[in-house]
């Protein structure tokens, strides 16, 4: 199925909330044609030791795990942490929304900042690691905000990417 957390739902950098597999293996989260995990307006969340799958890059129309700060005002969100997740199969819409009126799907992980005033809210203190995407349409991981020609301050900061293979994800011919 799919998951959402909200604010109501957030934990703290000391006490996260955390999303994972209990024992040994790693659960699956079979999202269909959405997105797999969804994190809305939260931080102090971790999300761990899960294999999250899409239906197919060319029929989904969600992230495996998309991680959104829609607040407006430049707030920074702390504390996010995806480690050895494994996302595939998420791809973008066909009849995209107007520019703006939501953040882009298609990726393995996403993580950004999408202010309902346009401002650069987004995350502090981000880290993914030990994470595998295939098989989306549009990115493996992406992190971003909303575009300015002067991007500072940007959206999110301390962010750390590593020991992460991304591969197989084609891209969307029509961007």
């Amino acid at each position: 199925g799919n998951l959402l957390l909200t604010a109501k739902d957030a934990g703290t950098p000391t006490q996260p909330v955390v999303i994972g597999s209990y024992g040994s293996g790693r659960a699956k989260i079979k999202a269909g044609n959405g997105s797999g995990v969804t994190v809305l307006n939260a931080a102090g969340v971790v999300v761990e030791n899960l294999i999250v799958m899409g239906d197919d890059y060319k029929t989904n129309i969600g992230s495996g795990i998309k991680i959104v700060n829609e607040l407006a005002n430049n707030q920074k969100l702390e504390y996010i942490r995806v480690h050895n997740v494994e996302a595939s199969g998420f791809g973008r819409r066909k009849d995209p929304a107007p520019e703006g009126l939501q953040p882009p799907d298609g990726c393995g992980i996403f993580v950004g900042g999408h202010a309902s005033d346009k401002s650069k809210s987004g995350y502090n203190d981000v880290r993914i690691t030990n994470c595998v995407t295939c098989q989306n349409e549009y990115f493996g991981v992406l992190i971003t905000g909303y575009w300015q020609d002067d991007p500072d301050p940007y959206a999110n900061s301390n962010v750390y990417v590593g020991h992460c293979t991304m591969h197989d994800n084609p891209g969307d011919p029509n961007y």
